[in-house]
């Protein structure tokens, strides 16, 4: 059950909208470092620095939800840029994570990495799945402000405490509103699915819009996330979007089953 959590925390991470700020002097870095960051979390922005002094002016001024920050880099080393991001974040009450990217080869580079105030070490050349597992493992600590009970019963296909709880334990409103809702939501993901094939996005993000708003007041909080990324559509050739929409018919079929096994 554990790792099934896990894995539905990082398919709804990797779907999220973030703002990563990636700051390397090396082009090539930047570049692998990009395609890593497009591939991995396709509904991202991604904004690049190539020293320490223009990596806090892009803090301030994108207000990144994660910094992958290399070490040795001209103007500004990435240690000097840490320290005046913390200074920054300790008057605001914030914490932006902070990924170090360095050749690793000095004794006490991670040590020295920590005490400027990053949070996390990465070595050159850089490693899809380690950059992977790193990035997931911060972004989903910004997720969890409200405890990791609460926040892996908001991650399940259908979470019926919940619904419960929302209908005043009225075991016949609940039926009624589930019934509602499982009636309505083939339509509206079929009608999404049409519209996304036909380039019709204002048809897209409105049935988009439909599907989250019925899957809140059901408790099919996996489901209004994802719909709730295609309600903010701005273009269809993003491939992803696609894998969105056939995740969503798949959400569907699973929560009829969690509902079947709860009943």
């Amino acid at each position: 059950m554990e790792e099934l959590d896990e894995k539905l925390l990082s398919t709804n991470i990797k779907h999220r909208k973030y703002t990563v700020l990636i700051v390397d002097d090396y082009p090539m870095n930047t570049i692998l470092a990009e395609s890593y960051v497009s591939h991995l979390f396709p509904n991202s922005i991604i904004i690049t620095a190539k020293d320490g002094k223009e990596a806090v002016e892009s803090y301030l001024k994108h207000n990144p939800n994660i910094i992958i920050m290399d070490i040795q880099m001209p103007v500004m080393s990435g240690y000097e840029a840490t320290i005046k991001i913390r200074e920054i974040e300790a008057g605001i009450d914030k914490h932006t994570p902070i990924v170090a990217l360095t050749a690793g080869t000095a004794i006490g580079d991670k040590e020295k990495c920590l005490k400027s105030g990053m949070d996390d070490f990465m070595t050159k050349p850089i490693v899809l799945s380690t950059f992977e597992n790193i990035l997931i493992k911060h972004l989903s600590l910004q997720n969890k402000q409200i405890g990791n009970d609460s926040l892996m019963k908001t991650f399940v296909h259908f979470n019926k405490e919940q619904m419960m709880e929302r209908v005043m334990q009225n075991i016949d409103l609940y039926n009624k509103m589930i019934n509602m809702a499982l009636v309505t939501l083939p339509e509206n993901i079929q009608i999404l699915s049409k519209a996304y094939e036909a380039k019709y996005l204002d048809a897209v993000r409105f049935n988009a819009h439909s599907i989250k708003g019925i899957a809140l007041d059901s408790s099919f909080n996996i489901l209004a996330e994802y719909a709730s990324e295609l309600a903010h559509l701005e273009d269809n050739t993003n491939e992803e979007n696609l894998k969105l929409i056939k995740l969503i018919e798949e959400e569907l079929h699973l929560i009829k089953e969690e509902i079947a096994v709860n009943s």
